[in-house]
């Protein structure tokens, strides 16, 4: 399953985690800023998620996402490239 949220001003992850089968996430350019990606760990089988164009920080609060093989976070405001381990 593929959900394109895509060039929206969402600004939370609030009810994310009904998705728990999507495998492509496409959140890129809205207005997240993280942490605060705590919901996205019932999205177990997600395997790109793409967060590029946000105001992002952070990704501390990445949860583990065993299947995830394809992250893009640029053009965000990263200050550390620390985040939870992943598998």
């Amino acid at each position: 399953m593929f959900v394109c949220l895509r060039d929206n001003l969402l600004s939370t992850l609030e009810g994310v985690e009904i998705l728990k089968r999507v495998k492509v996430l496409d959140l890129s350019f809205n207005d997240f800023k993280g942490p605060g990606f705590e919901p996205l760990e019932s999205c177990k089988a997600l395997q790109q998620l793409d967060l590029a164009g946000n105001q992002i920080t952070s990704l501390i609060s990445l949860p583990q996402l065993p299947n995830l093989e394809f992250l893009s976070v640029a053009q965000n405001k990263l200050k550390s490239l620390s985040m939870a381990s992943q598998p």
